[in-house]
């Protein structure tokens, strides 16, 4: 089931050498546990960078985007299994 979803997440990431690497997110009261990013590329919005990550879990695959200038990461959509 695709669905789209455009909300505010909690997210742990390592920032190693200039790149970003989503580990776990929290949305909707459940953690998730990222066991591989299939896709990260960078959207340009204004004047900031949106980091969109294609993240895969036990049930599923979220793209989720980390906002340079806010610092704020954000479900975009996800597709499950």
């Amino acid at each position: 089931m695709y669905q789209k979803a455009n909300k505010a997440i909690r997210v742990l990431a390592d920032f190693y050498e200039g790149s970003i690497y989503p580990r776990k997110f929290k949305w909707d009261g459940k953690t998730y546990s990222v066991k591989r990013v299939h896709l990260n590329h960078q959207e340009r919005e204004g004047s900031s960078i949106n980091y969109i990550f294609a993240a895969e879990t036990e049930g599923g695959v979220y793209k989720i985007a980390f906002n340079n200038e806010t610092l704020a990461w954000t479900l975009k959509e996800y597709y499950l299994e």
